[in-house]
This record gives structure tokens, sequence and C-alpha cells, in this order.
């Protein structure tokens, strides 16, 4: 049974953090652009 975080799966709710977060380390290494912890966070659960 998985249990439910601000109505997501959590589950599915880490792995979009998890994508995020890579996504994150990307931007960081070739646009020099970075999300605070809060931003991932927030754009995970929209």
């Amino acid at each position: 049974m998985t249990s439910l975080i601000g109505g997501s799966d959590w589950p599915c709710l880490f792995g979009i953090i998890a994508w995020n977060i890579w996504k994150n380390c990307n931007m960081f290494v070739f646009q020099g652009i970075s999300w605070s912890v809060e931003e991932i966070i927030k754009i995970s659960f929209s």
C-alpha cells in the first residue's frame, strides 16, 4: 500500500522529484541555471 502525499502516490512523487533533481543538475552544468530545493518540490507537485 502506498501513502498519499498531497494527493500523489509516494513512488510516483519520488520518481518525479528524482527526475527534477537530475534536470536541475543538467541545467546547472550546461546553462549555469540552478533551482532551490523549494522550487524543485513545488514544480514536482504541480
